[in-house]
Order: structure tokens, then sequence, then C-alpha cells
């Protein structure tokens, strides 16, 4: 991204991009074929126990391990507190984004803090337009997964 790019849309805690630029930009994502909503599991937990500071290392910790995990057409939105939208433009048959982005979240570690195990709640859809639905079903089912994993 360029400086000015990196500035204006980039989340300065977690480097995912903000969400000004999934405003500013959400028409360009009208025809992603998937939709994943991601919710980092027990993060008040982690700020209560270990200081926001510790938690601001968490959410870095996961939203590199997810972005490290992600093909250069992909998109990792910081969509609110500990919430990110992950927009993957085209999916491949057989391709497990879902899976994928659970386990580069459970890799994610926060130096001097191995006790600290992170993990994320995940959902998402494919082929569900317009958009705003596509993200209503995913964050249905993510909040679901996190029920059945009772985060």
């Amino acid at each position: 991204l360029s400086d000015y790019i990196q500035q204006i849309y980039a989340d300065p805690l977690t480097n995912a991009y903000n969400r000004r630029y999934y405003t500013e930009q959400s028409e360009a994502f009208a025809n992603a074929e998937g939709v994943v909503m991601i919710d980092v599991d027990h993060f008040k937990e982690v700020n209560d126990r270990f200081g926001h500071l510790v938690g601001d290392k968490a959410l870095q910790s996961v939203a590199q391990s997810i972005l490290s995990n992600l093909r250069q057409t992909d998109v990792l939105v910081r969509y609110g507190g500990d919430e990110f939208l992950l927009l993957v433009p085209h999916i491949r048959p057989g391709e497990h984004v879902i899976q994928r982005v659970r386990e580069a979240a459970a890799s994610a570690r926060v130096e001097g803090y191995p006790e600290l195990e992170l993990s994320a709640s995940v959902g998402g859809v494919c082929g569900v337009h317009p958009l705003t639905e596509a993200i209503r079903q995913a964050d249905v089912k993510m909040y679901q997964n996190k029920a059945e994993r009772k985060n």
C-alpha cells in the first residue's frame, strides 16, 4: 500500500483494512464469492486478565496470522473491536477458507505470554448477494460457531 492509502485505510493496530475502507470500497466487493466473519474468542477476558496492552498484542497477532495466510486478492477488514470481515473475491473448488482462518487464529501467539491461547469463532457464506445479506448470514454462522464451541 502507498503511504497515503496506508494512512487512511489501514487499521493502525492490526494493519488490516479499516471500516472506512470497507464503507468506501464496498461496491468493489459487491460480487465477492466468499464472505467470512471472524470474532476473537474470549477477548474481554484477555483484556481483563492481562490488560489492554496484551489484548492489543493479541489482536495484532491474530490479524497478522490471518493476513499471512491470505491470498493477495483477499481483503481483511477490522470490522469492530475484535471482529474482522474477510472478503474473498474468488474461491477455488475444495478451498477451505474458514478452516484456514481458524487454524491461523489458533496459531497466533503473544510473546512473553505462552499461557495465552488464542482462537477465533468463524462463520462464512459463499455466493450470497447482496453483500449486506452475505455479511448478515456470515455473522449468524459465526455466532453459531461461537455457541457450538461455548465461546
